[in-house]
């Protein structure tokens, strides 16, 4: 019997985790499961946050990202630039939350959330609204692009450092009282509209967590967060203590009464006296289970039987019989309901004997009673002098006919069967017999057919046509009959469906871009004309074309004059491209003349007509940033062939560097974090001359740069 009481308590605990992402390639792949698309059009996103540093711009430091960045849809929370807090929308274009100013520290806990209404973006920081934005727009909905934590959702490289803990998605605005009023706790049973829910509380912190890589989701739609990147051990890119909550826990009583001993529910330790104990489980929420028990153990007994028998005894249960001679233990109840020992000394009068046997196909026991048609061990029985069962176990082997299929052809001719029993005149299927290596037999089917081919041809000829077997010359069309020997030197009957042509003359409009080829003579047109060719077609007959050919030729070049680029084609359409984001659309430039806003490496299609052509890429560089020529000592040596030193006049956290190409395609990349006075690097490039682009927080730095062979 078993009664309980439940109750819920709630208790601090210290030591939960949290994980602590390198800011290089840590990210949780939480997949695209619908149901974080938001296609409600409300959101909120909540999460506890411990910087370790910021990026430099505040779009680099993804907390939450799922953006799809080709059509703009989606959701972000993100911080940088020292200190300052993002979340953002889109619906095909963003709708951007930032605060004015830093508002966090690093190395410090604060909780962040970000909502939207339909209406209205807010940004929280512990539980205070701090900032908010009328947008007034449909959240877009993403069903294809994955949810990331710490990282961008899958384009870019835009990786968080710090601590990240408590991840929260729900799916509908919550108000800064419920905000408030739960930020401090963690959760112990399911929540209305909570889409996502890691408590990041898995591993052990800064211990060796190989096997851990995966976040379990507590919200009940079952989305677990894949761990990539994360070294898993040591005290960076792993498990880390995390902050404080408060977690529920449910005290459950309950009495237990049972015979020998009892094993807790946590499978922890086995009791095996009356008393009152305590265990503990975790709910399925993540929360503990205190559980109080108390125990009534009652003690089973022991006796001792012999037994005699021809063939068999009934156990002193009635249960089972005892076959053979030997000590056995059955099992009763005693006076208090728990086992009765019993240890039942056996003697069988019976006799056994072994028996080994090979068969094919089928085996009749001994006794005659039964016939057994598979391999096995079996056991029979006979009568012994003494009145009693001889037993007989028998090991058999039985083997099974085999079978196999063959193919046997002729041109007409009759053949034998493979057991030289039978002779096969017609085509056909047949059956033969032969013995198998282990003695038994092997059936055969034979398939007799018949090496005579057939085939047809229809040759188009200009004068006429001589037969493949070069007995007949045709010169009218027709259908004609003739014969070969095939490969099998069987006859090989062809039917010839002849069709004798005359000259033929054909007009052929061809148009294109640039210059068109004529598809059956070797011979480009790179100017729009009437032109005509005389062949020879595959028949031998005269083939005259008329070619009448449109060409249209588009100026695919870039004049630059200082920042402006200017298309030198003045006919058609034009789409500013840029090169370094894999040749996407600059949005809204689509005019002969282009001033970009940001540095960078653009080219430009035109359009004109069906034809496209795509100029090189220039690079335009000074936009908007101060050019740095001050605040590098010296780049040597110069030429380079293997390693390239920088000297700097002042000392920066981070410095990016980029080696690109004069037409602007990036041949090195490389970043670095608070990099010495004079420090160098090896890229991987050919020979040749390159810019050199240094970029800082005060602005960015150019120069020309010649790399020669080793």
């Amino acid at each position: 019997m078993i009664s309980a009481l439940f109750t819920l308590v709630s208790i601090d605990v210290w030591g939960q985790n949290a994980l602590l992402f390198d800011g290089s390639n840590d990210q949780i792949n939480c997949g695209t499961d619908s149901s974080l698309a938001m296609d409600g059009g409300e959101i909120t996103i909540e999460t506890w946050i411990n910087a370790s540093s910021w990026r430099t711009q505040v779009y680099e430091g993804n907390i939450i990202c799922k953006e799809e960045n080709t059509s703009n849809l989606g959701y972000m929370l993100r911080a940088g630039d020292g200190g300052r807090l993002n979340f953002t929308i889109g619906n095909g274009s963003w709708y951007e939350l930032i605060t004015s100013s830093s508002v966090m520290k690093t190395n410090q806990w604060y909780h962040v959330a970000g909502t939207y209404d339909g209406k209205v973006l807010r940004l929280y920081l512990n539980g205070k609204m701090i900032d908010s934005l009328i947008a007034g727009t449909q959240l877009g909905v993403s069903y294809s692009t994955q949810l990331a934590i710490g990282n961008h959702s899958n384009v870019y490289s835009r990786h968080w450092h710090g601590k990240i803990d408590e991840v929260r998605i729900w799916n509908y605005a919550r108000t800064q009282k419920e905000i408030q009023s739960n930020m401090y706790d963690e959760y112990c049973d399911p929540q209305k509209g909570l889409e996502l829910y890691y408590k990041l509380n898995e591993g052990t912190p800064n211990g060796n967590n190989l096997a851990v890589k995966t976040a379990k989701d507590y919200s009940g739609n079952g989305i677990t967060g894949t761990l990539v990147g994360f070294d898993l051990k040591g005290s960076s890119s792993n498990w880390s203590t995390g902050y404080k909550f408060n977690v529920g826990s449910v005290l459950d009583s309950f009495k237990v009464n049972i015979c020998d001993r009892y094993s807790v529910p946590s499978r922890s330790y086995i009791v095996s006296k009356t008393g009152t104990y305590y265990d503990t489980l975790p709910t399925y929420m993540g929360c503990d289970s205190v559980l109080k028990i108390d125990v009534t153990i009652r003690n089973k007994s022991y006796s001792s039987i012999n037994y005699w028998g021809c063939d068999s005894v009934l156990a002193p249960s009635g249960d089972l019989y005892y076959y053979s001679s030997g000590i056995y233990t059955d099992y009763l109840k005693n006076a208090v309901g728990c086992d009765s020992v019993i240890t039942a000394t056996v003697v069988i009068g019976a006799d056994s004997s072994e028996l080994d046997v090979t068969q094919c196909n089928a085996y009749v026991l001994p006794s005659g009673n039964d016939t057994i048609t598979e391999s096995g061990v079996y056991f029979d029985h006979l009568k012994s002098f003494r009145g009693c069962d001889s037993v007989v176990k028998i090991n058999a082997t039985i083997l099974k006919t085999t079978t196999s299929k063959i193919t046997l052809s002729s041109c007409n001719f009759p053949v034998q069967s493979p057991s030289k029993k039978y002779t096969y005149k017609d085509y056909g299927r047949y059956y033969d017999t032969l013995i198998n290596k282990q003695g038994c037999d092997s059936i055969i089917t034979i398939d007799f057919i018949s090496n005579v081919s057939y085939g047809e041809i229809s040759p188009v000829e200009c004068r006429g046509f001589t037969s493949p077997s070069g007995k007949y010359f045709w010169d009218k069309s027709g259908t004609y009959l003739d014969t070969i020997f095939n490969k099998k030197f069987c006859d090989s009957i062809i039917t010839i469906n002849l069709i004798i042509l005359t000259k033929s003359e054909t007009i052929v409009e061809l148009s294109g871009c640039k210059k068109v080829a004529s598809p059956l003579a070797d011979r480009i047109f790179q100017y729009s004309g009437t032109y005509t060719d005389t062949l020879v077609n595959a028949i031998g007959c005269d083939s005259i074309i008329t070619w009448k050919v449109k060409v249209t030729r588009i100026e695919n070049g870039i004049e630059q004059t200082d920042k402006t680029l200017k298309s030198l084609s003045n006919v058609g359409t034009y789409q500013w491209l840029d090169c370094k984001n894999k040749y996407s659309p600059v949005d809204g430039e689509t005019e002969q003349l282009f001033t970009p806003n940001v540095n960078g490496y653009y080219g430009v299609e035109v359009t004109v007509g069906e034809c496209k052509d795509t100029s090189a890429c220039k690079v335009v560089s000074g936009v908007g940033n101060v050019e740095l020529t001050n605040h590098f000592i010296n780049i040597y040596p110069q030429p380079a062939s293997n390693n390239l030193h920088i000297q700097l006049l002042e000392q920066y956290n981070h410095i990016a560097l980029e080696i690109i190409t004069l037409d602007g395609r990036i041949q090195f990349e490389a970043e670095f974090t608070n990099p010495d006075l004079d420090f160098e690097i090896t890229p991987r490039i050919g020979p040749g001359m390159y810019w050199l682009i240094i970029k800082t927080k005060d602005g960015n730095y150019t120069r020309p740069i010649v790399w020669s062979a080793n």
